[in-house]
């Protein structure tokens, strides 16, 4: 019988997700926002939208690609992981020095050289809790994600937030390489007996598999990658675009700053939600909690519908927190739920690969539509852009919603035994 494993090696496997979203939770809403509107002013929601979209297109093809070759790799996943952290800081400095001044060609090519680099290492790290956490641990490392998720969207958010109201570009980019170096190291640098050994390339690699699972004897693992695409366009329908909302609808004073301790503070209100749908979640069932946490962001979305033509920051700070809620919610099993449907944990690799494609592809439609559609209504109506940019997330979210449901009756054997009715 396996030992479970120590709440160092919990910490230890999670270090690099928080690392990854210190940085997407600083960039997303609050850096890349700032840094477009000062580089292209007259156009930053149509620039940032075509920026986002080119960089998810990059990561949709490198990250099943990059795990799919650490399946096969006699060194194992371990230098995919340090040579795409390596690239990835480069990419990262490269960003600072641009600042809000250079020519838009080289900030564009700055942020495919960053996409690339992050899903080099982020692929092949999708793998690290089918690889090294047995099958009794892996609710709560799927816990502890979220955790990471929560905490590194927290110091992304709201400490960039800080440098880039002060107009210090370098700087955000600078604190977010510092982190993503020490939590690499920490997980993937030489210390011995830290973690269980993975299993061995030959092992996980059998000599001739399809790159996609077949349908057919796979259909739960496609309804999460499904449910998984839904979820992140309502996402990103709106997110890149918030701080925008801020200043340019609602009206808040140095949107930045605000706006990045509201999206703190509704991230760590979000802990004890996660927390509870994690204990729901062994009583009830994996499903209906994504049921329940989509339904509630499909409800706020639509709610924010309201604030768009009624500016209110209290009820933007109270819509946000429970949004928040929901969203973290929903993280806490949304990992776990994509191991419980893995097809195969010898190409967990690849498979995991594919399935952060889910969440890759959306960035590559969502941010891009959201732009064309404001930037379209800004002659007539920010307003008008805005509320069907809302409207859109709420669509989405209810969308994710439906499909889930679909999944229990296609769930392995196993995996419904395991959810109590």
């Amino acid at each position: 019988m396996e030992r479970p494993l120590s709440l160092r090696a919990q910490l230890t496997i999670a270090c690099p997700w928080f690392a990854y979203n210190v940085q997407w939770g600083a960039l997303l809403p609050i850096v890349l926002p700032a840094q477009v509107a000062a580089l292209a002013p007259g156009s930053k929601e149509l620039v940032l939208g075509g920026v986002m979209n080119a960089g998810a297109l990059v990561a949709l093809v490198v990250t099943p690609l990059a795990g799919a070759l650490s399946d096969r790799w006699r060194g194992g996943r371990r230098p995919f992981v340090l040579a795409g952290g390596l690239a990835n800081v480069a990419a990262l400095v490269m960003l600072g020095a641009l600042g809000g001044h250079a020519p838009l060609g080289a900030f564009v090519a700055a942020i495919l050289a960053l996409q690339f680099a992050t899903n080099v290492w982020g692929g092949p790290y999708a793998a690290t809790i089918p690889d090294r956490v047995p099958p009794a641990d892996r609710a709560v490392a799927s816990a502890w994600m979220m955790v990471m998720t929560v905490l590194g969207t927290v110091a992304g958010a709201v400490l960039s937030g800080m440098l880039v109201q002060r107009g210090n570009f370098f700087a955000a980019y600078a604190f977010v390489a510092a982190v993503l170096v020490v939590c690499i190291l920490l997980s993937f640098g030489p210390a011995p007996g830290t973690l269980p050994q993975a299993s061995t390339p030959s092992a996980r690699a059998p000599a001739k598999v399809p790159f996609f699972p077949p349908l057919r004897l796979n259909r739960a693992f496609y309804i999460v990658l499904i449910t998984r695409a839904f979820v992140t366009m309502g996402v990103y329908s709106v997110y890149g675009f918030f701080l925008y909302f801020l200043g340019d609808v609602v009206h808040v004073a140095q949107p930045a700053t605000n706006g990045s301790l509201l999206l703190g503070v509704a991230a760590l209100v979000g802990v004890p939600a996660a927390l509870l749908a994690g204990r729901l979640s062994s009583r009830f069932g994996v499903v209906r909690i994504v049921v329940i946490a989509s339904a509630v962001m499909a409800l706020s979305a639509a709610a924010f519908v309201a604030i768009v033509y009624y500016p209110s920051w209290s009820a933007t700070i109270v819509l946000a927190i429970v949004y928040g809620a929901a969203n973290c919610a929903y993280q806490a099993v949304d990992w776990a739920l994509a191991i419980l449907v893995l097809p195969d944990e010898q190409q967990a690799g690849k498979d995991m690969g594919i399935w952060h494609a889910s969440f890759v592809l959306p960035q590559a439609i969502a941010p891009g539509l959201t732009g064309l559609v404001i930037a379209a209504s800004k002659p007539v109506s920010l307003q008008l852009g805005y509320a069907v940019a809302f409207g859109l997330a709420a669509l989405w979210f209810g969308v994710g919603a439906l499909v889930v449901a679909r999944l229990r009756p296609a769930l392995p054997e196993a995996a419904t035994a395991a959810q109590p009715t």
